[in-house]
């Protein structure tokens, strides 16, 4: 293999207690696939991708323990710079296998989409790179085939969705001045908790119903949960972020409530309110998404009463 190398771990959902049997199962399941060919040369495999038909390596070693991972037995995934088609194949086929490939560089775990490009995988773009620069931005994603990107604040790692439309008037204008409110909008805290609410549906790629509206609260019903035109009954469902899996976890945590009910002329964001008033979670809300279906209930006076599933996703709980 030729050329600037990019190295991604192989990190398994359990504990990497025998790298060598980890590697001799990665190698059996890849070759099982057919848009894979490999051949085994002792403690390294070569695998031909049929879609992007280059080669990549996989092997494995022993490296230090790496930040935010609690592992220590590697096995190690590198591809040549720009062959991020085959990294995305390789992460495609190992992601419902109990396995993640993780950039140590970064540290950050891929996501499940395989439209979201890692950007450390390819040549940097210099129009594109400046542009963020002059706004205090590294890229770091991006949609496939398109202007949606998600970069880097260099003052406290917060990752940004940037705003599509005006970076393509800035590429094609680099004389223009834009504001920098304009230009890209907060989505998570730091890449941890995007992973984790990429991941989940979490993260909004539209700039501005994110600038508008804001994307602590998606609602997938299309119900009017900001202001009730009658009662609603939530079911909540609970989840906690997890840091050093960049994932979330369900919580078996259920709040003591009177009612769980959105009362007609309420809204969910008191709801919420009362939820933190309680003083039941030691870490803050982070974001919540109300689910598509809606079903209903008998009430009182025999008219139907709808309800929703409500899920809550928390911070991680602070020692």
């Amino acid at each position: 293999m030729s050329g600037h190398l990019i190295n991604y771990f192989v990190l398994a959902e359990g504990s990497l207690d025998d790298a060598s049997l980890e590697f001799d199962k990665l190698v059996n399941f890849l070759s099982s696939k057919d848009n894979f060919r490999v051949d085994i040369k002792g403690n390294e495999a070569s695998i031909f991708n049929l879609d992007s038909g280059k080669t990549s390596f996989l092997r494995f070693k022993i490296e230090k323990k790496t930040k935010d991972t609690s592992f220590t037995n590697q096995i190690v995934y590198s591809i040549e710079q720009d062959d991020w088609q085959s990294a995305k194949s390789l992460n495609n086929a190992i992601k419902n296998y109990g396995y993640r490939l993780f950039n140590p560089t970064l540290g950050f775990f891929l996501v499940n989409s395989e439209n979201l490009t890692d950007l450390s995988a390819l040549s940097p773009d210099k129009k594109i790179d400046n542009i963020f620069k002059s706004f205090g931005l590294v890229p770091l994603f991006k949609y496939e085939n398109s202007l949606v990107y998600y970069a880097t604040c260099k003052k406290d790692k917060s990752i940004h969705l940037v705003n599509r439309h005006l970076l393509e008037f800035l590429s094609l204008n680099q004389k223009a001045v834009a504001d920098k409110k304009y230009f890209s909008i907060k989505v998570a805290d730091d890449i941890s908790h995007f992973i984790a609410l990429f991941d989940r549906g979490l993260i909004p790629i539209s700039f501005y119903q994110t600038y508008f509206e804001g994307n602590k609260i998606i609602n997938l019903s299309g119900y009017n949960v900001l202001k009730a035109d009658e009662n609603i009954i939530i079911t909540p469902v609970f989840f906690e972020f997890v840091s050093n899996r960049q994932a979330f976890k369900p919580s078996q945590k259920t709040p003591f409530m009177k009612e769980n009910i959105i009362q007609k002329g309420d809204s969910i964001e008191n709801y919420l309110k009362q939820l933190d008033e309680g003083s039941f979670f030691k870490s803050k809300i982070i974001c919540v998404k109300v689910a598509q279906d809606v079903s209903f209930e008998i009430g009182g006076d025999r008219k139907p009463v709808p309800r929703i599933t409500v899920s809550i996703f928390l911070d991680e709980q602070s020692n």
